[in-house]
């Protein structure tokens, strides 16, 4: 779930700088994954430039089921990183909510976001 950070409604649990740290540590998850995903990448490429080359029909199982896997990994790595990036779309968010903070306390919708539960 995207908020599984808060326990209460994070408008009042977490401060800007706490949001901030929590920015740049999705950002650098974020950047982890997509260096893992470009590395799964080249092992692929790597196991179809060898299939080019195979001799034998065990070889040749033995690199597809080599690339299945790499897929397979590929897959949940992308998974991964969309959840992350969700997250990471919440937390900027967030951000922008508390710096306008008096300024939707005067227009009166900071009491409407406060009242709103999490989930939505």
């Amino acid at each position: 779930m995207v908020f599984r950070f808060f326990k209460r409604n994070p408008l009042d649990s977490m401060s800007i700088e706490e949001l901030r740290e929590m920015e740049i540590k999705l950002e650098n998850k974020v950047r982890n994954v997509k260096a893992e995903i470009e590395q799964i990448d080249r092992e692929i490429e790597f196991v179809l430039e060898s299939a080019k080359g195979v001799r034998t029909k065990s070889d040749e199982l033995s690199l597809a089921r080599r690339l299945k896997t790499l897929k397979q990994k590929k897959e949940m790595k992308l998974k991964a990183q969309a959840k992350l990036e969700k997250e990471l779309r919440m937390v900027s968010n967030l951000i922008i909510v508390k710096e306008y903070q008096k300024d939707l306390e005067s227009a009166g919708v900071w009491g409407k976001l406060k009242k709103m539960s999490p989930e939505k």
